[in-house]
């Protein structure tokens, strides 16, 4: 009997994904794989957040040594980008999954928004209040 991989071993991965290097058909694959790309996009940002990585590769192109890479700063900015465009043409797969990435993205940001001093958390802006 074949084992098939569980869910979360599988999602672990993130792709890059190629491009062609010229412009027109650059722009066919685009129009032609927009859904695949977007879901791509949003696993290797998933990918991201979770490995706690400062920014992702996720295009390079063909025959080419050049990349695209997404900073950490860009991920809710790109993943709000894909949900729109996915609401607007019924991919509520997508959606779903764009929505859970950044309800992540909140959640580390908001931990990452308080310090442990003297035994308690403090929120940092407090902190910088103090300091003034």
């Amino acid at each position: 009997m074949k084992k098939t991989p569980n869910k979360k071993s599988y999602n672990n991965k993130h792709k890059i994904i190629e491009l062609p290097s010229s412009n027109e058909e650059m722009e066919k694959y685009l129009d032609d794989h927009r859904k695949q790309i977007n879901e791509s996009m949003v696993n290797s940002i998933d990918y991201a957040v979770r490995k706690r990585l400062s920014a992702i590769e996720v295009f390079k192109f063909k025959n080419s040594n050049f990349i695209v890479v997404v900073n950490r700063k860009d991920f809710k900015e790109n993943l709000e980008n894909i949900f729109n465009f996915s609401l607007n043409n019924e991919h509520f797969e997508i959606c779903g999954k764009v929505k859970m990435v950044m309800e992540k993205i909140e959640k580390i940001n908001h931990i990452f928004e308080y310090k442990k001093i003297n035994n308690r958390y403090v929120k940092i802006k407090e902190i910088k209040k103090q300091k003034e």
